[in-house]
């Protein structure tokens, strides 16, 4: 399995895309794709992406395409899951703070202690809400690598056992 940075589409990414080869197959699965604008204005998408290869037979299809998540779970090695894990993380994160029309987790903290009563304590939730995933995240993951804990089936439960975001205005 390899993972590749950052893949450009000029269309929208499939979430599942498979080559055949003669008896071999090429799978692509597009991870955390976003639209990128550049200075000119014009648009593509830019996606991480997990690439290996299968001999025909060896992988159902139609579950690859239902559901990736586990079948990556089940195809790479617990670096190349944590790692998985890890940007789905961080897109789930980024997805949360986007609902509030901020950037990413990132581009909260230039609002840590800001004039603006609303944005300062959204930036200090949003803040303390990213330690406290890692945090989480990194003991599931030693849990689960030394055995005390079943791993969970793909990302989606994965997340599912993380904190979620409160809102200043929601508590």
């Amino acid at each position: 399995m390899t993972m590749a940075d950052k893949a450009r589409y000029l269309s929208e990414p499939e979430a599942v895309r498979v080559l055949r080869n003669g008896g071999t197959l090429h799978v692509f699965l597009a991870l955390n794709a976003e639209r990128v604008t550049d200075e000119d204005g014009g648009s593509y998408w830019l996606a991480d992406y997990a690439e290996f290869t299968a001999r025909v037979g060896e992988i159902d299809l139609d579950e690859l395409h239902e559901h990736p998540e586990r079948f990556l779970g089940r195809r790479v090695d617990v670096q190349g899951r944590a790692e998985l894990y890890s940007r789905a993380v961080q897109a789930w994160m980024d997805g949360k703070v986007r609902e509030r029309l901020y950037d990413n987790v990132d581009s909260t903290s230039k609002y840590l202690g800001c004039p603006d009563a609303v944005f300062a304590a959204e930036a200090a939730a949003v803040q303390a809400w990213v330690a406290a995933v890692w945090r989480k995240c990194y003991e599931l993951q030693a849990d689960i690598l030394a055995g005390r804990m079943k791993e969970p089936d793909g990302v989606v439960e994965f997340i599912r056992m993380l904190p979620v975001l409160v809102w200043p205005d929601e508590v």
